[in-house]
């Protein structure tokens, strides 16, 4: 390129970038500019409350709070923490009272999300949310029984309500640009406008909490800020961004999986084998009707079913396979390792000063203390050995049933550990894993969670949804989840792809497989699941169009890492989510704060999962201000409206803003573990599939494109002709990753290889135009023009 030829700022919002965070489009409401504006209206009382709890099934608590009586108390001091965050220090002082209550005005039209990992909803105005961590439904349904159906009970999961949460957070975003978190671990009962209409009340079951504002801000800052103020995500190692697979019931039947994949060309980079320690079908034996529990028992490989494991870890390492398996911080009765524990002292305690027993469906657990570090050091050995064998990561499951009758080491209550607990096995498993792992390259994922969390823990998924299309607990209601999530702080999310319960609902069928498996190709991590029984719930593998559909989309998921790892960087440096809700990228747009079933990945994939049994279509909503391309027809739709688009089974609608591009992995490509890791030399590996990529334009890009690593391509003009570029003169050539139906309005319009240098261009495809890549390494270059009007 000419040194002389003028460029081109970069543009600010690319779906990849690496150059800061895009604009703030703020919305046409009046906003918080500082948190004296808010407090001004706000009203702090000291409550007496007698608070009653007792156990449903010893896996929910119920709460029952009686007001005793209430005495206002005058607003303390404010304290400026940083740029757009304040800090109020709440206090009942001398007043009599346990609990203390904080009222804030709720103005008409008035939004207000967060509070964790929800998944009724992510506005939540009209709600009464408990900040309390606790199991899911169960699997129990949205109707139980014909008794329930006929009294008319649609809400799941029983007996509290669709609220109920793995990971609720004491954080609340307005719509009027600002944001408040109460730094404590107590229960905290939210009334958000649901009692008056005109108030939103917090109640801690505490004397003393922190008070934290965040103001002055669009939803994304405040993202960002509360992501920085507890703990942005630790990210995760390369591998983690390409599939993981589910694959129990011993050696021969995981080395079966792993050479299906590796046979089939399916990308997967890990395989995760739940049931190393213990799997025991329930009830019923081995049949389709039988539950398979996962229960670790002990402290070692189960033998009976995996006799050479080390030999068997080794293998699936020179094939490309990282290795994940399972852990939770129960030892159940009866166990020998509970007796070691008992006599020791590891266990949370009851009144008598014996373990606090805790029901994990039929078996009875008592809960390590981690408070106590010889707890600690105890079951790190657990871990350890783990990394021993050949694992490379696992699941840190529960963390959700800390007895409220139970204290601690350190002399906490159970209504303060509770909500604490999380944090604290997320720790302990990451203390485990960096030590038994020093360079990085191991994974652990969460289902239970608190603020600050992301320190830690490396994945988060969504918890244990049916297998089927319910609203309350299926499919749908892990598109609120995500958003909600991400509205809180988590930036790395995913789902077991197909649901996990199924003991009192259908099991998973081949339609539900499909949809779970499109939503789950567009998250950062896709992770298969088994299912509560796997005998009778449709598997990726069990027949030939599973298979052909799942493949297609491991390869979707696999080509798409050069974004993902981009959008996972972004994560670690400024604490956006990788998926994100319209209204983060589009505040000024009053109708993006409305949708709830679709989302962003980054800031211009937009994404809309099919979350309907039987649907062949359905509508989606296209941010305001900007054009939209389908990337399946390559039609340019302008935004601010819904449009109904075409989604049969196999087709996830996915649309680009036009102005924005996309990188992608253009060959195939085995397991995005490093070369260096891998024996198999017939195995392609991350290495391999970095030498070439291929860059997606829409019709009014122009400037930068950057992907993770600095390669760039730019772009300085195009003509007139080429903004509309239907080409029929060149086939999108070359992107073995993706199906056909897919690309085939995608049109190649340059390729070009080396570090640095120019691409040629097809003739009439740009021109006038100039495109330049650079970058750290040698490679081929392939850019696509896709969207006609």
């Amino acid at each position: 390129m000419n040194d002389t030829t003028p460029r081109k700022d970069p543009p600010r919002s690319p779906v990849l970038r690496a150059d800061g965070p895009s604009e703030v489009r703020r919305p046409s409401r009046e906003w918080v500019g500082c948190p004296d504006d808010l407090l001004a209206n706000a009203t702090l009382h000291a409550l007496d409350v007698k608070l009653e709890h007792r156990a449903l099934f010893k896996t929910w608590t119920k709460f029952r709070r009686t007001l005793r009586s209430t005495k206002p108390l005058s607003m303390p001091e404010v304290t400026h923490v940083a740029k757009g965050i304040a800090r109020v220090r709440l206090s009942a002082g001398d007043a009599s009272g346990n609990h203390l209550q904080i009222r804030l005005p709720a103005m008409d039209g008035e939004r207000f999300l967060g509070f964790g990992e929800r998944f009724n909803a992510v506005d939540q105005r009209g709600q009464a949310l408990e900040v309390w961590t606790e199991e899911g439904a169960i699997g129990l349904g949205e109707r139980l029984s014909r008794l329930l159906t006929w009294l008319g009970v649609s809400w799941n999961p029983i007996p509290k309500g669709p609220t109920t949460s793995y990971k609720p957070f004491p954080w609340m975003i307005s719509s009027r640009g600002y944001a408040i978190y109460l730094e404590t671990t107590c229960p905290v009962f939210c009334d958000v406008a649901k009692t008056d209409d005109r108030t939103v009340a917090f109640e801690i079951a505490a004397r003393e909490v922190d008070l934290v504002i965040f103001y002055d801000a669009a939803p994304k800052e405040l993202v960002q800020s509360f992501a920085t103020y507890t703990g942005r995500t630790r990210g995760v190692p390369d591998w983690a961004l390409g599939p993981w697979n589910d694959a129990i019931f011993g050696e021969e039947e995981v080395r079966r999986i792993a050479a299906l994949l590796r046979k089939e060309k399916i990308p997967s980079s890990a395989l995760w084998a739940e049931d190393w320690q213990n799997g025991s079908w329930s009830f019923f034996g081995d049949t389709r009707w039988s539950f398979y529990n996962i229960n670790p028992v002990g402290r070692d490989v189960d033998r009976s079913r995996y006799p050479h494991f080390e030999s068997l870890a080794r293998d699936l390492h020179g094939s490309g396979f990282k290795l994940l398996g399972y852990c939770f911080p129960y030892v159940p009765v009866g166990d020998p390792d509970f007796e070691e524990a008992s006599a020791k002292k590891l266990f949370l305690v009851n009144g008598a000063g014996e373990p606090a027993l805790v029901q994990i469906f039929t078996t009875r657990c008592a809960q390590l203390d981690l408070t106590n570090p010889a707890a600690r050091a105890w079951h790190k050995e657990e871990l350890s050995h783990a990394v021993r064998v050949g694992f490379d990561g696992w699941m840190a499951d529960f963390g959700e049933y800390t007895p409220i009758d139970s204290r601690t080491h350190d002399g906490k209550g159970g209504l303060e550990h509770h909500n604490a607990f999380p944090l604290l096995w997320a720790k302990q498993n990451r203390e485990a894993l960096d030590e038994a792992m020093p360079n990085g390259d191991g994974v652990f994922f969460s289902r239970s969670a608190a603020p600050g969390q992301q320190a830690y823990t490396s994945v988060f998924w969504s918890g244990d949804s049916n297998t089927d299309f319910e609203r309350w607990d299926g499919l749908p209601s892990n598109l609120p989840a995500l958003l909600s999530s991400a509205l809180s702080g988590i930036a790395i999310w995913t789902v077991d792809v197909g649901g996990y319960m199924s003991l009192f609902t259908p099991a998973r069928d081949e339609e539900t497989l499909a949809r779970w498996t499109e939503l789950a190709a567009l998250l950062p991590v896709m992770r298969t699941h088994h299912g509560t029984h796997p005998r009778r719930s449709v598997q990726f593998f069990s027949n030939a169009r599973t298979l052909a559909h799942y493949g297609t989309y491991a390869r979707l998921h696999t080509a798409l890492f050069p974004m993902f790892r981009q959008l996972v960087d972004e994560a670690m440096r400024e604490g956006t989510p990788v998926c994100r809700p319209l209204l983060m990228e589009y505040p000024g747009d009053d109708a993006a704060w409305g949708v709830e079933d679709q989302f962003l990945v980054g800031s211009d994939l937009l994404v809309a999962p099919v979350i309907a049994r039987s649907a062949r279509s359905r509508d989606v909503y296209l941010p305001a201000g900007e054009r939209w391309v389908d990337l399946w027809s390559g039609r340019v739709h302008a935004g601010g409206r819904s449009i109904a688009v075409d989604a049969p089974l196999g087709t996830l609608p996915l649309f680009l803003r036009d102005g924005g591009f996309l990188v992608l992995f253009d060959r195939h490509v085995d397991t995005l573990v490093r070369r260096s890791d891998v024996s198999d030399a017939s195995v392609r590996t991350l290495d391999d599939a970095e030498e070439s990529l291929a860059f997606v334009l829409t019709p009014s890009f122009v400037g930068v494109a950057r992907t993770y690593d600095g390669t760039t391509l730019e772009l300085l003009s195009r003509s007139s002709s080429s903004r509309a570029p239907a080409l029929a003169h060149a086939e999108a050539r070359g992107l073995e990753t993706l199906p056909a139906s897919l690309t085939k309005t995608w049109r190649r319009v340059a390729r070009g290889q080396g570090q640095c240098g120019g691409l040629a261009v097809d003739a009439g495809s740009l021109r006038g135009s100039w495109i330049e890549v650079t970058g750290k390494r040698s490679r081929t270059i392939t850019a696509y023009s896709v969207g006609t009007t």
